[in-house]
């Protein structure tokens, strides 16, 4: 009697423990019969789904009434009884499926089938609310995505790379520059990706922001990429503060470098219009005394010998007065009535003036205008002029190449502007002429053979237009001159 006696007080006790631990239990315990109903139901249950009743009202209830009692349905409830019955006949159990109610929960779900000789007794289902944590990994989803969308977003190439030079992670316009994808060069090191060499090239900035702890900007010419660059490094710290790797960001700064060197040299060139100008002026007054004089002279009784001198005083200052009469244009100093006009038909014009000469030097012309007007607010007799110079100084070069070419002139609009190109397929510019073209005086002829005034006139004319001037050799052959001026409403 007593041992019995202790056996059901053995039983009490564990009863009462495992009703201690299932009630306080972080989370839902739901026992069911193999008839589907509720055989015990903890607080958890109750809390998770919403429903209205104490665990132990539960008892007895079919699942269906105590799901119709919840109020945390799930998104698809017909779907939720669904997997319900296919995991139960299926008789195997399933752990951390993830469920998601109309209310905004998150639930995970366990369910264990419960044997007793191998027969199959009870289904034990085993719900944890996961709110917090699936909300947080979402969050933290998002996070992700908008930073490498940000990441890939950027026009600038950016890598990260580890202190022992290899590209950990890397933006798309990174792996546009370079040719590759991204996948192709992670776990490359970087210099053998954007220099192609074997080692670290001297004008990195990695090593110094490493060595410093700071950002460090360096600028060079990459001629591997064939661009300018702006390359800086900026260390990144680990968790003891120690620089483990560098953010590298490398923009292409070509196109600024040649619009600086534009804007210099169009001050320069604003200076020395300014000195031509007074030039110009003080030399005008006696060009004009020794033509007319020279006139009057040749006018009178003289020997033929005198007076032949006295036509070549006339002729070459004629021709000084011309150089005057340009260096003033250049000055932006005589007069500028603008009319709308296209310029189209001034480009049309000038061809066909030159048609017989392009034809006898064996130069072809490949005329590609817009099929629509291209109307600018203009001089029309300065525009001829300036185009002329361009297109003369094309055939020029490459008549004295090759007495042969290709003259290739372009127009289309460009935006708010419209874009003139006269290309060449002579020798084209060296580099290190290619910004001081339009200087006044500058020529590579030999002397006598050009005044050096013609391109510089030619930007002259162009600014004043409002408009910009600026000279490339072209990646197959010759030179390219490419004119740009507003375009107006026609």
């Amino acid at each position: 009697m007593k041992e019995g006696g202790n056996t059901e007080e053995k039983l009490k006790n564990y009863s009462l423990k495992l009703s201690f631990i299932v009630n306080n239990f972080h989370g839902g315990l739901l026992m069911e019969t193999t008839e589907r109903t509720i055989e015990f139901a903890n607080a958890g249950f109750c809390e998770i789904f919403s429903i209205p009743l104490e665990p132990e009202q539960l008892t007895g209830f079919d699942c269906r009434d105590a799901a119709r009692q919840s109020k945390s349905m799930f998104k698809d409830p017909y779907g939720f009884v669904e997997r319900i019955n296919s995991i139960v006949e299926n008789g195997k159990p399933v752990y951390f499926e993830l469920l998601e109610t109309k209310d905004g929960k998150f639930l995970e779900r366990d369910y264990v089938p419960v044997y007793d000789d191998g027969c199959l007794i009870n289904h034990l289902w085993i719900y944890r609310d996961v709110t917090r944590r699936v909300k947080a990994e979402k969050e933290t989803e998002k996070a992700a995505t908008e930073w490498r969308t940000t990441f890939d977003s950027i026009s600038d190439m950016i890598a990260i790379v580890d202190k022992d030079w290899k590209l950990m992670r890397v933006n798309k316009a990174f792996a546009a520059v370079v040719g590759k994808s991204p996948k192709e060069i992670i776990g490359k090191y970087c210099y053998e990706v954007i220099h192609n060499t074997n080692a670290p090239a001297e004008n990195c900035p990695k090593p110094e922001a490493m060595q410093k702890g700071k950002p460090e900007t360096f600028e060079y010419f990459e001629p591997n990429l064939d661009i300018n660059v702006e390359a800086t490094a900026s260390p990144i710290f680990d968790r003891a503060g120690e620089v483990n790797g560098a953010v590298l960001v490398i923009r292409d700064v070509t196109q600024r470098n040649l619009m600086q060197k534009q804007l210099i040299l169009q001050d320069r060139l604003a200076s020395i219009g300014e000195l031509v100008s007074g030039v110009a002026h003080e030399l005008n007054n006696p060009l004009t005394g020794v033509m007319g004089f020279s006139e009057l002279l040749s006018d009178r009784d003289l020997p033929p010998d005198a007076r032949e001198e006295v036509q070549f005083i006339n002729k070459e200052a004629r021709k000084a007065a011309t150089i005057v009469k340009n260096l003033l244009t250049f000055s932006r100093e005589q007069a500028d009535d603008k009319t709308d006009t296209d310029v189209n038909d001034i480009l049309t014009r000038i061809i066909n003036l030159r048609s017989y000469y392009l034809k006898t030097k064996n130069i072809n012309l490949n005329m590609q205008l817009s099929a629509n007007a291209l109307p600018t607010k203009g001089n029309v007799s300065h525009l001829h002029q300036a185009f002329s110079n361009i297109i003369l100084n094309a055939e020029q070069a490459m008549y004295e190449t090759s007495k042969k070419g290709i003259l290739t002139i372009t127009t289309q609009k460009a935006g708010d502007n419209v874009s003139i190109s006269i290309a060449d397929d002579g020798p084209g510019i060296p580099q290190n002429h290619l910004d001081k073209i339009f200087n006044p005086f500058f020529t590579t002829r030999d002397v006598g053979k050009g005044t050096g005034l013609g391109l510089s006139i030619c930007h002259g004319i162009i600014s004043e237009h409002g408009g910009r001037i600026y000279a490339k050799n072209r990646p197959e052959r010759g030179a390219e001159i490419i004119v740009e001026l507003p375009l107006t409403s026609s």
